[in-house]
């Protein structure tokens, strides 16, 4: 049983360390998270995002994050807040951004740029006694008081979107910054994009990608929803070496609720039951408040 703890904790911290940022399945209704760029794009934006990852597997990455997005069109505009909630293992992160993107016209769509910029604070908790071989005081390497640490961080990125489709690119962790010793954050990476196809009248499919890297790996999750009458989503997807996804949801007025499943198909399958995430988002316009972009 020790030889199979140990193991099991080697693949998950080796998951880990790849998944620096939180892990999101529904990141087509959550991009504000990691790009700035699309703050008020999309009019007066608040959405709440959880994830459950990995279930039944000790340590496991649990996280929840609200962005709220306010458009100021007569100055072509948006202004937002992000903060984060990821708690993996003994460690917890706590980020709190303000959000600032300006749009211009483009072709048959809108472009816009944008910038997040404030604090995150990482802290670990204490090892017990009893949780080291040799004791706490006899090992230099482990700390038996908690080890908090606040740094700033910004992120920036770029976004395009018609009425047929989306691309943008975004990094996050332009000041890579260093909790502890042995822990910091590199440079991540964002490319998304996805085309709304129309399917008779009340039928649309959008296939979706998303590839996040931090320049010594990457990965690539691979989407498609379908949707009945801008009202009912159903959801598919796949991400490399990790896992099948399967969504559901459902749009009423100015509320939207999607549901996430994971069905994990890396190393650690044996040991989780996959991961569950929920999106819950309000959206709606001031229309007195809309004035045309300019070219």
């Amino acid at each position: 049983m020790k030889y199979l703890s140990t193991l099991i904790f080697i693949l998950f911290s080796i998951q880990a360390i790849s998944q620096q940022d939180p892990q999101f399945s529904l990141y087509r209704y959550n991009q504000q998270q990691f790009n700035p760029a699309t703050t008020g794009v999309n009019g007066y934006e608040f959405t709440l995002n959880g994830r459950a990852q990995w279930v039944n597997l000790d340590g496991a990455s649990r996280t929840v994050n609200f962005t709220g997005a306010i458009p100021l069109n007569k100055i072509n505009s948006g202004v937002g807040l992000l903060a984060i909630y990821d708690a993996i293992g003994r460690s917890q992160t706590h980020t709190i951004k303000g959000q600032y993107a300006y749009r211009i016209a483009l072709g048959s769509g809108t472009l816009s740029v944008g910038l997040n910029a404030g604090r995150m604070t990482y802290k670990l908790d204490a090892f017990q006694e009893k949780e080291a071989t040799d004791g706490v005081a006899n090992d230099p390497a482990i700390s038996s008081s908690p080890i908090p640490s606040s740094f700033f961080d910004m992120d920036m990125g770029v976004f395009y979107k018609n009425e047929k489709m989306y691309a943008g690119l975004s990094i996050t962790h332009l000041t890579q910054p260093n909790f502890t010793v042995f822990y910091g954050l590199r440079r991540h990476i964002y490319l998304t994009g996805g085309y709304k196809i129309g399917l008779g009248e009340v039928w649309t499919t959008e296939p979706n990608i998303l590839l996040k890297s931090d320049l010594a790996s990457a990965q690539i999750d691979i989407t498609n929803y379908i949707t009945y009458n801008n009202k009912i989503i159903i959801g598919t997807g796949w991400r490399y070496q990790d896992a099948v996804i399967v969504s559901f949801g459902f749009r009423l007025g100015i509320f939207q609720i999607m549901y996430a499943r994971d069905f994990n198909t890396s190393r650690l399958r044996p040991y989780n039951l996959g991961s569950h995430e929920l999106n819950l988002k309000l959206t709606f316009r001031n229309k007195s408040d809309e004035t045309p972009l300019t070219q």
